[in-house]
C-alpha cells in the first residue's frame, strides 16, 4: 500500500484506526493455524482474503458527498494505492469513510441524510452520524502511513542506486577489458617497432638504399618545382583579387583618383614584378628539372613521370601569361570607366560647392536669428522676474491683509462698503494726511486708556461663553445617550422575555412528553405561580390520571427520581449535546421504569450518543453495544458485545435462504471480533 499525498496520512490513520495493524493472510486456514501454531507474543486480529467484506460506499453515497462538499470530501480509498491482490482490505480498511477539507465539510457530509456516514477532517478530527466526535492532540511521533510512504520513496531511490551501481560495473567490466587489449597492443606495436628498426638498419648500408635517397632526393626537387608552380598560380589568384578590389575603391572613393590611381599602379607594378620574378624561378626550377630528368633517366626509367609534371607546369605558366595579359586589359578599362567616373565627380563637386555658398548664406541669417532670439529671452527673463516681484509683492499684500482682519474683526463685516463713494471708507474722497493724523490721535487715547481698562475681560468673556456652550452640547450628547441605552436596556429585556417564554415552552412540553413516556399516564408541566408572570419563577406541576397533585411531597421517591431526571433532560434537550454520560440514574427504579429510562432516550435524542452506567437488564435491551467488565484470573477485563435483536435487525433483508452459520459470520464481520483488554 502507498498513500498518494503524504498530507492525508493522519486522516487516513484515524480512518483505518486498529485496522492497520490487522494481519491479512490468504484463507481462514492459514489464520487459524497462525493463532494455534504462530507462537504470538501479543493478540492479533487476523484478515482472510477470501472471507473479507469488500463492500464500500455505493455510488449515491459518493454523488451526495460530493455534492454536499463542493468538492471537498473524497472517500478514502482514492487517496491510497496498492496491489491487485490485496485490493479487498484496502477496500475493508479505507471503503467506508470520507476525507474532507476541514470539520464544517465534515459535519455537513456525515449528517446529510443520502450519506450517514463517517467523515475525517485532514487534521485528524472524526465526526460520526450517530454523534460521536473525536479529536484533540495527537502523538508527537510520525505517523506510520507517513513513514510508509518513506519507505517507499527510499526503495525507489534504492532501487535506481542498485541499477546505477550495475551499470558503472558493466562499464568498469568493459573498461577493464579494454585496458587488457589495449595492453596487449602495445606490446604487439613495440615488438614490431624493434623489428623495423633492425630491417632499417640493415637497408641503410645496401646499394639499393643509397639509390632511392637519390631518387627521393629527385622527387623532392620536383615537389618544389611543382609547388613553385601552384605559388605561381596563387599569385595569379591574388592579382586577380587585387585587381577587383581596385575596381570596387575606384567606384567607392571616386573622390580620392590621384591617390587611388597611384595606389592601383603601384599593386600593378608589383603584380608584374611578382609575375617577373615568377617567371624567373619557373625558368630556373626548369632547369632543375632538366638535370633532375637527365638523372632520373640515367638513374632508372620510372622517372619519366618528372618530364609530365614538367610540361604541365609550362601549360601552367603559358595560362598564367595569358591571364595577366586578360588582367592588364581589364587594368585598362577600368582605368577608362574611372576617367568616366572622376569627370561626373567633378560636376558633383561644383555642385557641392554651389551648395555650401548657399549654406553659407542660411548660416549668416540663422545667427542673426539666433542674436535676435536671445535679446527677446533676455527681455523676457526681465519680464518674468518682474512679474516675480509683484506676484510676491501681491502675496505679501494679502498676508498683511490676512492679519489685518485677523487683528481686527470688524474688517469682515464692513469690507463691502471699502471704495464706496459716500462712505465712511471713500478712498478718494478722504484725506490720507489726516486720516494718519486722527489715526495717531486715536491710538494715543487708546494707550492711555489701555492703563485703566483691563482688555483681557473680552477674551474671558468669549472663553466662558465658549466653555458653556460646549457644556450644554456634552448635556445633550449624555441625555441623547441615556436615552438610546434605556431603549437598549428596553429592548434587551424585551428580547430575554422572549428568550425565556421560547425556552419555557420548549422546556415545558419536552419535560412533560418525556415525564410520560417515563411514567404513563402520567403529566408535567412548568407553570408561573398564580398571579405572577413566569419571569418570577416557574413551579413544577404533576398530575396522575388526570389529577393535579397539590405538593411534590405526595411522590414516591423512585417518581420524584423520574421527575428530576425528566426536568433535567428536558433541559438538556432544548441545545442538544452530542455526547452524554448517565452514572446509575436507574439504581432507585424497578425494571419497568428502567425500561422506560432507554425507549426514552431512543425517542428523544436520536442525534446523540449516551455512555449509561447500569446494573439493570431493562437498560441494556436498549443498547447498541454493550461493554462488560469482570475478573478473569484477578485481571480486570472488559468484553463488548452486541444485543442479539439489534444483530438479527442488522441482517434482516438478507432472505430467507441465509444459513444461520453465514448471519453469525456477518454479524463477527460487522461487529468485530471480541477483545480482551487488561485494565
Amino acid at each position: 500500500m502507498q498513500v498518494n499525498d503524504p498530507a492525508m496520512s493522519t486522516a487516513l490513520e484515524v480512518v483505518a484506526g486498529g485496522k492497520l495493524y490487522q494481519v491479512v493472510v490468504d484463507t481462514e486456514v492459514t489464520g487459524k493455524a497462525l493463532l494455534s501454531k504462530g507462537q504470538l507474543q501479543k493478540r492479533v486480529t487476523i484478515i482472510p482474503l477470501n472471507k473479507i467484506d469488500a463492500r464500500t460506499c455505493n455510488d449515491r453515497q459518493v454523488a451526495a458527498a460530493d455534492r454536499t462538499s463542493r468538492g471537498g470530501a473524497q472517500l478514502a480509498l482514492s487517496l491510497v494505492t496498492c496491489d491487485v491482490e490485496v485490493a479487498n482490505v484496502m477496500k475493508y480498511v479505507f471503503g467506508k469513510a470520507f476525507v474532507c477539507k476541514d470539520a464544517a465539510t465534515a459535519r455537513a457530509v456525515a449528517f446529510d441524510k443520502d450519506v450517514l456516514t463517517n467523515c475525517v477532517t485532514v487534521e485528524g478530527d472524526l465526526l460520526n452520524p450517530s454523534g460521536l466526535l473525536t479529536g484533540g492532540s495527537r502523538n508527537s511521533g510520525t505517523s506510520i502511513l507517513a513513514r510508509l510512504h518513506a519507505l517507499h520513496g527510499a526503495e525507489a531511490a534504492l532501487e535506481g542506486a542498485r541499477a546505477s551501481a550495475k551499470d558503472a560495473y558493466d562499464i568498469a567490466r568493459e573498461a577493464a577489458k579494454e585496458a587488457k587489449a589495449a595492453a596487449k597492443l602495445e606490446a604487439e606495436v613495440d615488438h614490431a617497432e624493434h623489428a623495423l628498426g633492425l630491417v632499417q638498419e640493415r637497408v641503410a648500408g645496401s646499394e639499393s638504399h643509397q639509390l632511392g635517397e637519390s631518387v627521393a632526393q629527385l622527387e623532392a626537387d620536383l615537389a618544389a618545382a611543382t609547388q613553385a608552380g601552384a605559388a605561381a598560380k596563387q599569385c595569379k589568384e591574388d592579382a586577380g583579387s587585387t585587381a577587383a578590389a581596385l575596381t570596387l575603391e575606384i567606384a567607392s572613393f571616386a573622390a580620392e583618383r590621384d591617390s587611388r590611381l597611384k595606389a592601383a599602379e603601384t599593386a600593378l607594378k608589383g603584380a608584374r614584378a611578382a609575375v617577373t620574378k615568377k617567371r624567373a624561378e619557373i625558368k630556373s626550377a626548369e632547369g632543375e628539372m632538366r638535370d633532375a630528368k637527365v638523372e632520373r633517366e640515367s638513374a632508372a626509367a620510372e622517372r619519366a613521370d618528372i618530364a609530365e609534371n614538367i610540361a604541365a607546369a609550362h601549360a601552367a605558366v603559358v595560362a598564367l601569361e595569358a591571364e595577366a595579359a586578360e588582367l592588364e586589359h581589364e587594368v585598362s578599362e577600368r582605368r577608362a570607366e574611372y576617367d568616366a567616373i572622376a569627370a561626373r565627380l567633378d560636376a558633383c563637386k561644383a555642385q557641392v560647392a554651389a551648395s555650401d555658398r548657399d549654406a553659407a548664406a542660411l548660416t549668416k541669417s540663422r545667427v542673426r536669428l539666433d542674436r535676435a532670439a536671445d535679446a527677446d529671452a533676455v527681455e523676457r527673463k526681465k519680464l518674468e522676474h518682474k512679474v516675480a516681484r509683484m506676484e510676491k509683492e501681491a502675496a505679501e499684500a494679502r498676508d498683511h491683509l490676512a492679519h489685518l482682519s485677523e487683528a481686527h474683526p470688524w474688517i469682515a463685516s464692513e469690507q463691502q462698503q471699502f471704495g464706496r463713494p459716500g462712505t465712511d471708507y471713500d478712498w478718494e474722497a478722504r484725506d490720507t494726511a489726516a486720516a494718519h493724523a486722527e489715526l495717531t490721535a486715536a491710538e494715543a487715547a487708546q494707550a492711555s486708556l489701555s492703563k485703566r481698562i483691563n482688555k483681557k475681560v473680552i477674551a474671558m468673556f468669549d472663553k466662558a461663553e465658549a466653555e458653556f456652550k460646549a457644556l450644554q452640547e456634552k448635556r445633550r450628547i449624555v441625555l441623547n445617550d441615556r436615552h438610546k441605552i434605556e431603549a437598549v436596556i428596553h429592548e434587551l429585556d424585551e428580547k430575554k422575555r422572549e428568550a425565556l417564554e421560547v425556552t419555557w415552552n420548549k422546556v415545558n412540553a419536552d419535560f412533560g412528553s418525556i415525564f410520560s413516556t417515563l411514567l404513563p399516564s402520567t403529566s408535567a408541566k412548568l407553570q408561573p405561580p398564580e398571579g405572577e408572570s413566569f419571569l418570577a419563577g416557574l413551579e413544577v406541576k404533576v398530575a396522575f390520571g388526570g389529577v393535579w397533585k397539590e405538593s411534590l411531597s405526595e411522590l414516591s421517591g423512585g417518581q420524584r427520581s423520574l421527575l428530576a431526571l425528566s426536568l433535567i433532560l428536558a433541559l438538556l434537550l432544548f441545545k442538544p449535546a452530542p455526547i452524554y454520560i448517565l452514572d446509575e440514574v436507574d439504581a432507585a427504579l424497578d425494571l419497568s421504569h428502567t425500561q422506560n429510562i432507554g425507549r426514552m432516550i431512543r425517542a428523544h435524542f436520536p442525534y446523540s450518543q449516551f455512555i449509561v452506567v447500569s446494573l439493570k437488564e431493562g437498560m441494556f435491551n436498549n443498547a447498541n453495544t454493550i461493554f462488560r467488565t469482570k475478573f478473569v484470573d484477578g485481571v480486570s477485563t472488559v468484553t463488548r458485545t452486541v444485543p442479539a435483536l439489534k444483530a438479527l435487525g442488522e441482517n434482516a433483508g438478507k432472505g430467507p435462504g441465509a444459513s444461520s452459520e453465514e448471519a453469525a459470520k456477518r454479524r463477527r464481520m460487522k461487529a468485530g471480533a471480541k477483545e480482551n483488554i487488561p485494565a
